[in-house]
């Protein structure tokens, strides 16, 4: 069984959708000024007897490699930014919003700007009730408490969309607390028509991928 890495797009879609790499190796991606996406991580991946993929955590559905446009079915840690954003700025974090999968960092090759990270495993202390279990019964991801309950106070709607009607929940106090060191907001932080930043996908003893390379487009 593979760790099949992947990212969607929020528009100005990329040359490639979707790549896997073999352990210790690297790729590199173009991406036009004024590009926004989202990268993330698919785990447990396997084809069926007609090709078809299908993964265990963060999977869109495709049934392929490449996502085509479609988002990671949560629960999934999500590597996210915007290029010559607002003011001229770009902007990278890695978000919890949509739960989480796998622990990942952002780390800029130039420019000055700090990394941010999510080294924790999640999985490891995620609450029984937003746990996402395999067949086995190990824990694969740890769902937000929104995605879990669709209640409008994890959700911050309804009533408490403002963030004096949202306030953190014992499940954002407790240890789904973001593990983000936080979001970095810089000038020029990287050039306009490459994506210069490492995106790592940090395995732990309880998240190491299985024997094998993974699968590129």
């Amino acid at each position: 069984m593979a760790r099949h890495f992947d990212w969607g797009w929020i528009h100005s879609q990329l040359s490639r959708t979707g790549f896997v790499l073999a352990p210790g190796a690297s790729s590199s991606v173009d991406a036009p000024a004024g590009w926004s996406g989202r990268f993330w991580a698919r785990t447990g991946c396997t084809t069926d007897s007609s090709g078809r993929l299908k993964c265990a955590t963060a999977d869109c559905a495709s049934g392929r490699v490449e996502c085509n446009g479609a988002g990671a079915i949560p629960p999934a840690t999500l590597l996210e930014f915007t290029l010559n954003g607002n003011g001229g700025q770009d902007f990278y974090d890695v978000s919890l919003v949509d739960g989480f999968n796998l622990p990942a960092s952002i780390t800029p090759q130039r420019g000055g700007c700090s990394s941010t990270t999510c080294q924790r495993n999640v999985n490891s202390v995620c609450p029984q009730d937003l746990s996402v279990r395999d067949a086995g019964g190990s824990v694969i991801a740890c769902k937000s408490a929104c995605e879990a309950f669709r209640q409008p106070q994890y959700c911050c709607t309804g009533s408490f969309n403002t963030p004096a009607t949202c306030p953190p929940t014992d499940y954002s106090r407790g240890s789904l607390k973001m593990l983000v060191l936080k979001l970095i907001v810089t000038h020029t932080m990287i050039a306009l028509v490459h994506l210069l930043v490492l995106l790592a996908v940090i395995t732990s003893s309880h998240s190491a991928p299985e024997k094998g390379n993974l699968l590129l487009e």
